[in-house]
């Protein structure tokens, strides 16, 4: 059997081309993606699953400019309207019951310590990865970008 995914347009791509396309974001923005970033990620683990791949190619954004200021960002995580942050790319989605130590996948400056050094992926790795999305948001700039690495 074949199975596929219908999700709503992404009009502004994926994180990654946002932050491309807009060099300087206010923080009231930013603050926004952030906390439907953390919502989405809060539905996902409240499921009981495990990301494994959050980083910016995997974040779809649906708005234009300040086209989100007509939303009002909610006093609490536990509801998030998420239509115009999604997180994609649930392929490597996992239960967050199973122990599987299985091969590193994913991008690797999102990564958390622990599971570059063999451990089994968790929750917590998935909150590593916000936190490192936390940073690019912030910041600008790609990961480790002051780093040379191989």
């Amino acid at each position: 059997e074949n199975y596929g995914i219908v999700i709503s347009y992404a009009s502004s791509g994926c994180l990654r081309k946002y932050l491309t396309d807009h060099k300087f974001i206010d923080w009231s923005t930013k603050l926004y993606i952030i906390i439907h970033i953390i919502g989405g990620l809060e539905r996902i683990h409240n499921a009981g699953l495990i990301h494994h791949d959050l980083h910016p190619g995997n974040i779809l954004i649906n708005f234009n400019n300040n086209e989100w200021i007509q939303t009002k960002i909610p006093k609490y995580l536990t509801w998030v309207d998420t239509n115009h942050t999604q997180i994609s790319d649930l392929g490597l989605c996992r239960s967050a019951n199973k122990e599987e130590k299985d091969e590193l996948r994913g991008v690797i400056h999102y990564l958390a310590p622990e599971v570059l050094q063999g451990n089994p992926y968790t929750q917590a790795a998935d909150i590593y990865a916000f936190g490192v999305l936390f940073n690019v948001i912030a910041s600008g700039k790609p990961p480790f970008s002051a780093n040379q690495y191989n």
